[in-house]
């Protein structure tokens, strides 16, 4: 299944928490399993019999506990429950991608996919962003580029949208690289833009010196400042984006 790099970020994110959750049940739970074997063996006349019983939960205490099982339970039924969603969303995607809807169709669709992990506005963006692999797939195939629309941007005088993708930032190079932010790489007729959850900025490509790409990332060179990396789950839209530069730059 491929996911969008934004939301397996949340999914890291919200995984950890789950896991820290589960850490002080853990605790108490080490705890019952070795007061509770005292205090049942107290009340019985046999205690030899309940012996094997006692050995076995203190052997176990220290890794509930020490080794934090509940919260690797709640991690690990968050993870499936979180993947199986997603992908509830990407199966509703494709059963839809090849059909002509309006907007109201879709909005219902949304709608009814909402859990506690994936907002309504969540799923429209993982809508958009499977649709968006599919264009760039389409658009390199036939060498062709066709313009994005997106509120999130204000382009300048005689500037538009021809690139939007959920991208990883970093810095450095492909093989050595230092984690910036997570979000949304646009690229326009003038700049390369990124917006994250942690930082916005654009670059005119008067400033880039080199643009390459790989099949799941793309490096930006400017004439000042460490290298750009945007990790970029689809070799197609590494290779369009690169297509697109080309274009304007010539």
């Amino acid at each position: 299944m491929l996911m969008s790099p934004i939301y397996e970020d949340r999914r890291a994110i919200k995984a950890f928490r789950e896991l820290e959750s589960g850490s002080n049940l853990s605790i108490i739970l080490t705890f019952i399993l070795i007061l509770f074997p005292i205090i049942i063996g107290s009340t019985i006349n046999d205690y030899e019999d309940f012996s094997g019983w006692v050995f076995l939960a203190w052997l176990i205490a220290p890794f509930v506990g020490f080794g934090n099982l509940v919260g690797k339970l709640f991690r690990s039924n968050f993870i499936n429950n979180y993947n199986r969603e997603y992908e509830n969303i990407l199966d509703k995607y494709k059963s839809i991608s090849k059909k002509k809807v309006n907007s109201k169709y879709v909005d219902n669709i949304a709608k009814s996919l909402e859990t506690n992990n994936f907002s309504y506005l969540d799923i429209l963006d993982i809508l958009v962003y499977h649709e968006g692999l599919d264009d760039h797939s389409e658009s390199i195939k036939k060498k062709k580029i066709k313009t994005v629309v997106d509120d999130k941007i204000t382009t300048k005088k005689g500037e538009k949208i021809y690139f939007k993708t959920h991208t990883i930032w970093s810095q450095g190079s492909p093989d050595d690289h230092v984690l910036k932010d997570v979000g949304y790489i646009y690229i326009t007729n003038k700049r390369i833009i990124f917006l994250g959850d942690i930082k916005s900025y654009s670059v005119n490509f008067t400033r880039i010196t080199n643009f390459d790409h790989g099949d799941n990332f793309i490096q930006v060179q400017k004439t000042a400042g460490a290298n750009d990396i945007y990790q970029i789950y689809s070799s197609d839209s590494t290779l369009y984006a690169h297509f697109l530069f080309d274009k304007f730059n010539r």
